[in-house]
């Protein structure tokens, strides 16, 4: 190979290298010239999870001594794979849009190319012979650029971004039952604590009592029997505080592991305050019923899905129509050694070009009928999903009422049984009293003291269940003190 040879292939490695250089250098930094990551709904929890940021906002330090039910949360929702799953197919999403964006510049394609040829021409009735060789260098720019497509890449876009929606929609409702399911463990958690610490003040009355039955009947002014019932009784308690504590334990270790710890991890949560009831669900449950259709994060992803697959059926339809667009072509061949001396040959072509679609053996017309059908059965899922959020919200508010009710109920028999064992101990101790009546007045507080931490976890998780089947359901839901109606709109998820 001549120099000139060597020198036009350094040049075209170089050429080649540059603009891989640039190709990698626009990859690498998070370039979104059509702004597709604003369609991103963002939220304090969606912060949480971008992916760039995950590593470090989701590396949380050892639990705090107590720990609260916004960190909880945000354990459990950091570390869900199906949260970073969402998230990752929102981010899919709208790449997607960007791509459909696109189709409305033009393309540009360079092709470069070096060819070394020869050729040897031999004679068999004389000693002659030839030998010739040549290099080829040669480069193309071509330029395509759609201009009219009866609205082909109008109806694309579209689909695009009601499916973005529908994302941004389903990764809500998701973080929503995250949210909720995380929040049940740590009710959970919290009522078994409660529980044990009854059980625990349950085995102390039993233990008073049994030493108090053993006093009068070491004194000689009680029975043996009252001393031996009141036994078994502490006996019974004691069972109940060590059940419990197991009970305790696996609740620990199921909400360590809903937060993405070991579950031997050690931790406490926050006693909260007794919940105060609001009547703010008291509202129409049609009322209720009505704004769910337009709020819930499941039917708006339904819907979006719907406006998708219609959008779909139009670009099907307009495809069958013709499209214009712009080409073109700049080309440069050096054939070195074709002609006595090396030449450059340049073309260049400008022009339109009408693409009619004529025939392709029936496929668009199934093409058609079957985005069509996909939108007939977006429909139905979208009518069946609305009858079933309105069953949601009617058992939720159904639910709620009634353990508004029976906390209410709870919080009396609670205050009368304490009352009715006040006054049993006080006759025994006088004397005036059984050990039978004792004993029932302890084991009817003991019941109400269960029934009344019963009532008050069963209240919390009614509480957010109607929130989430109204799809209303956020960080600012946590807090028992809160009417579900005040809606924070910074603090949900994709407000």
């Amino acid at each position: 190979m001549t120099y000139k040879r060597c020198l036009r292939a350094e040049r075209l490695t170089a050429v080649i290298a540059s603009a891989l250089c640039c190709c990698t250098s626009v990859m690498a930094f998070d370039f979104d010239p059509w702004s597709t990551q604003e369609s991103v709904a963002r939220g304090p929890t969606k912060d949480r999870l971008a992916a760039n940021d995950a590593a470090l906002l989701c590396n949380f330090e050892a639990p705090r001594q107590p720990m609260n039910l916004r960190e909880v949360v945000d354990r459990a929702l950091c570390h869900n794979p199906q949260s970073r799953e969402a998230w990752a197919s929102v981010k899919a999403h709208a790449a997607a849009l960007g791509v459909a964006r696109a189709n409305y510049l033009p393309n540009l394609t360079v092709n470069l190319g070096l060819a070394e040829s020869s050729t040897d021409i031999r004679g068999d009735a004389a000693n002659t012979g030839s030998h010739t060789s040549a290099a080829q260098l040669s480069g193309n720019l071509t330029l395509g650029w759609l201009i009219f497509d009866f609205g082909q890449r109008e109806a694309a876009i579209e689909q695009a971004r009601q499916l973005l929606a529908a994302a941004n929609a389903s990764e809500d409702a998701l973080l929503q039952q995250v949210l909720l399911q995380a929040a049940r463990a740590a009710y959970r958690m919290t009522a078994e604590q409660a529980a044990l610490a009854a059980a625990i003040t349950s085995e102390t009355v039993a233990r008073r009592n049994y030493e108090a039955a053993d006093a009068r009947h070491a004194a000689g002014v009680g029975a043996k029997a009252d001393a031996l019932q009141a036994g078994t009784a502490l006996a019974q308690a004691t069972l109940v505080r060590v059940r419990t504590e197991g009970g305790d334990q696996v609740a620990a270790g199921e909400l360590a592991i809903a937060m993405g710890l070991a579950a031997n991890t050690p931790f406490q949560l926050i006693d909260e305050d007794p919940p105060k009831p609001h009547a703010d669900f008291l509202a129409s449950v049609d009322e209720l019923i009505e704004q769910t259709k337009q709020s819930h994060p499941s039917l708006i992803a339904a819907q979006a899905q719907l406006q998708a697959a219609r959008a779909e059926t139009a670009q099907v339809d307009r495809s069958q129509w013709p499209t214009l667009a712009l080409v073109g072509a700049l080309e440069r061949d050096n054939p070195s050694g074709q002609y006595a001396a090396d030449i450059t040959v340049d073309q260049r072509r400008i022009g339109v070009q009408l693409s009619v679609p004529l025939f392709e053996g029936f496929s668009q017309l199934y093409r058609s009928r079957q985005v069509q059908a996909q939108a007939d059965m977006r429909q139905a899922e979208l009518d069946q999903d609305e009858l079933q959020s309105s069953l949601e919200v009617w058992r939720s508010y159904q639910s709620l009422q009634t353990q508004t009710q029976s906390l209410a109920a709870s919080e009396s028999l609670l205050s009368s049984a304490a009352e009715s064992y006040g006054e049993a101990e006080g006759r025994y101790k006088a004397g005036v009293g059984g050990i039978i009546d004792l004993l029932n007045a302890q084991d009817v507080y003991a019941s109400a003291q269960y029934q009344r931490i019963a009532a008050q976890s069963a209240w919390r998780i009614a509480r957010l269940e109607l929130a989430a089947s109204l799809g209303r359901l956020g960080v600012w839901t946590l807090d028992p003190a809160r009417p579900l109606a005040a809606a924070d709109p910074h603090a949900a998820f994709s407000r």
